[in-house]
């Protein structure tokens, strides 16, 4: 599953902190690891770069919570980038699709720059 966070402002030293909540009917697995990729705003193709790769997962809740905290491996973040993320997501034979159905987060962190946080 993905998910996407805009950059408009230089960060370095980020150290940003994600807590995702699972979809009803899914779980997430273990993992270590949020795979990224970003585009520039004024561009339309997306590169592959692990610096902007969320670190330190952990599971918790049943697999309803997962989050990601990058203080031992802060990363410096350009302005004007759209950065998606990558997490794996497990869903159960019988589960129901549910309308509007979302996954949820929160992403936040501390740079020189300042504090950020964004939500959905």
């Amino acid at each position: 599953m993905k998910f996407m966070v805009r950059n408009t402002q230089a960060h370095t030293n980020f150290a940003p902190k994600v807590v995702l909540t699972a979809p009803e009917g899914t779980t997430f697995p273990e993992q270590a690891t949020a795979a990224s990729r970003y585009k520039i705003l004024t561009e339309n193709d997306w590169r592959v770069w692990d610096g902007y790769d969320l670190k330190g997962g952990v599971v918790s809740n049943g697999g309803k919570t997962l989050t990601f905290d990058n203080t031992d491996s802060p990363i410096g973040a350009a302005a004007d980038r759209d950065i998606e993320y990558t997490v794996k997501v497990e869903t159960a034979a019988d589960a129901f699709d549910v309308s509007g159905n979302e996954m949820g987060f929160v992403f936040s962190g501390v740079s020189a720059q300042g504090n950020s946080t964004t939500r959905t």
